[in-house]
C-alpha cells in the first residue's frame, strides 16, 4: 500500500479570541498567546495567516511565523492579573489534541487554561479552536467584518471593515493583491484569531 500525504488549503484550524471577553479585548494578551502558540503541529502545516500560502494573494507580513514566548514575556509584564486568570479553551470534539498542546505552550509563560469540547460553534467562549473553511478567493468578509452573524471572535475593527468592503468591490487584479496584502498585514498584527495548522490527508492506494 502507497500512503500520500497531502495538505488541505481549503481549511484552516484556527484558535478564536473572545474579542469582547474582559481580558481577550486586550491587544496585548492576544499578541502574548500567540507567540507562544507552538511551532508546528502533526496533524497539519503550520499555519500563520487566514490566507492559504500557495494563493496568489498570500503575503509574508513583517511579524509572520514569528513564535517566541520571551516575547510573550515582555508583553505580559505588564499586565496586572493576568496570573490569577484561568482561560477556557474550547474545543470541537477530535481537536482535543490540538488544545492540550496549546494549553502545556502557555503553561510555559504562566498562563492557565483548561479545556472544554464542544460538538458544535457555542455561543460563548472566550477560546474556540475551530475549522473554518477558505475560499480560493481571499474575501473574507464574513468572517472578520464587524457587521457580520459568522464573525465568529466578535472582532471589531474599522480599518479591516474598510480594507473588507474594498476588495469585494474591486476587480482589478494588481489592486487586489495590495488590499489582501493590507488585510493580512493588519489583521495578523492585531491578533483576533491563531491560525494553526492547513491539516494533512492521507490518500492510500495499491502499488
Amino acid at each position: 500500500t502507497k500512503i500520500r500525504k497531502t495538505t488541505n488549503y481549503k481549511t484552516l484550524v484556527t484558535a478564536f479570541y473572545n474579542n469582547s471577553d474582559k481580558m481577550l479585548s486586550d491587544k496585548k494578551i492576544r499578541q502574548a498567546l500567540n507567540y507562544a502558540i507552538p511551532l508546528s503541529f502533526y496533524e497539519g502545516e503550520r499555519a500563520f495567516s487566514p490566507v492559504p500560502p500557495v494563493s496568489l494573494y498570500f503575503t509574508k507580513t513583517p511579524n509572520y511565523g514569528i513564535v517566541d514566548p520571551g516575547i510573550s514575556g515582555e508583553l505580559l509584564a505588564t499586565e496586572k492579573g493576568i496570573d490569577k486568570e484561568v482561560f477556557e479553551i474550547s474545543a470541537l470534539e477530535g481537536y482535543e489534541n490540538v488544545a492540550d498542546a496549546i494549553r502545556r505552550s502557555w503553561e510555559k509563560i504562566g498562563i492557565k487554561s483548561t479545556i472544554k469540547v464542544v460538538n458544535s460553534l457555542p455561543q460563548s467562549f472566550q477560546i474556540l479552536i475551530y475549522p473554518v473553511n477558505i475560499p480560493q478567493d481571499p474575501d473574507q468578509y464574513t468572517l472578520w467584518h464587524s457587521g457580520e452573524v459568522n464573525n465568529i471572535s466578535r472582532y471589531k475593527n474599522l480599518r479591516i471593515d474598510k480594507i473588507l468592503e474594498d476588495g469585494r468591490f474591486n476587480y482589478d487584479s494588481a489592486k487586489r493583491i495590495e488590499i489582501y496584502g493590507d488585510f493580512q498585514k493588519y489583521l495578523i498584527d492585531d491578533v483576533p484569531a491563531s491560525f494553526l495548522y492547513f491539516p494533512y490527508e492521507y490518500q492510500a492506494s495499491r502499488i
